[in-house]
């Protein structure tokens, strides 16, 4: 069964380095995902509309970094407060109906299987700041690798749920 291992990262440009690495491991974009706070988005990246095409840019970061063209497809999410999401996880967290009474985002953590102590630190986490990237993996090969990635680049409070997050 599909596990998402995640974890905080509390500046972009860790946040960024672990995208990377996960990239370059053959980790593919679309069972990988970001949730931060609007505030965040806002202090990290100045997302622009042209008529053409909309462009992130990441302050001080590559116009072509990971995390600043996930910028682009990030999507609020309904829970009282200013949470955006990007990835498999957003449809997940937009979706759950489970863990209502926590409320907000922590409650729609708790019905995707995160314990409720980790959900409500992970919602802490986010709201001072923190990026939370999640990857979703089918092997346990892939999970202790992934766990390994995030916790080098300075990943914290690993965390995982079991099954598919779409």
């Amino acid at each position: 069964m599909p596990e998402t291992i995640t974890a905080i990262f509390d500046d972009a440009g860790s946040a960024e380095n672990a995208l990377s690495d996960l990239v370059q491991r053959g980790y593919i974009r679309e069972r990988i995902s970001v949730v931060l706070s609007e505030d965040t988005r806002g202090k990290h990246f100045a997302v622009e509309d042209t008529p053409n095409t909309r462009e992130s840019v990441a302050a001080g970061m590559s116009a072509g970094s990971i995390l600043g063209s996930l910028a682009v497809g990030f999507t609020a999410i309904a829970t009282g407060g200013a949470i955006l999401a990007a990835g498999p996880m957003l449809a997940a967290l937009v979706g759950v109906g489970a863990g209502v009474a926590l409320g907000g985002f922590a409650g729609r953590l708790v019905g995707l299987g995160v314990p409720e102590p980790e959900a409500r630190l992970i919602g802490e986490d986010i709201g001072r700041g923190g990026i939370l990237v999640g990857v979703e993996t089918d092997e346990e090969t892939q999970r202790v690798e992934v766990r390994e990635i995030l916790r080098d680049h300075g990943g914290r409070n690993l965390s995982h749920y079991t099954g598919p997050v779409t």
